[in-house]
């Protein structure tokens, strides 16, 4: 396994142990804490609590040189099962989207395809009061994150299988 897929496993177990991990926004989803590590390693700092740019997410989000890191959304998110992509951004935006994507180790491409299976294999979107159990709410986020480990693996054509690379490190950590 390369070093680049190492260290972004070891980012979604933080974020999953530190409760940064959430399905359905920009900021804190499995790309969206691959960003924001990024540009935390790189000098960026957590926005306010208070920010009124991401009411549900300030604290968790950050920002870096006027980047916030959940602007690589504004190039593509998933709902409902399919994966929308925008065109024709307006510069600023889509440099601001650019940026965002630098601060991770994977290509624009590659983030779309994480992005999508842990989306897509995940069911319980935390924004919204969630009310349900930890033990529950664990086990969702990480069936969408070893569908990101199957995708990461395949970028660079492993044959290590995902749940043993991630899912049963996850499984050890308590809730």
């Amino acid at each position: 396994m390369t070093k680049r897929v190492q260290k972004a496993i070891d980012i979604l177990l933080d974020a999953l142990n530190e409760g940064t991990l959430m399905k359905g926004h920009c900021c804190v989803c499995a790309v969206g804490n691959l960003v924001r590590a990024g540009m935390l390693e790189n000098g960026g700092k957590r926005a306010p609590k208070n920010s009124s740019l991401l009411p549900r997410v300030s604290g968790f989000a950050v920002t870096a040189g006027g980047v916030f890191s959940g602007d690589w959304g504004m190039l593509f998110r998933s709902a409902h099962g399919r994966q929308h992509t925008v065109k024709n951004l307006i510069p600023w935006k889509e440099e601001h989207a650019l940026k965002a994507i630098t601060y991770t180790d994977f290509t624009k491409e590659e983030l779309m395809q994480i992005e999508f299976a842990f989306e897509t294999n995940t069911s319980i979107n935390t924004l919204y009061g969630y009310r349900g159990s930890k033990a529950e709410l664990r086990k969702d986020q990480i069936r969408g994150l070893e569908a990101v480990v199957k995708v990461m693996l395949s970028f660079e054509e492993s044959t290590e299988d995902a749940k043993e690379v991630f899912t049963k490190r996850a499984e050890a950590i308590p809730v």
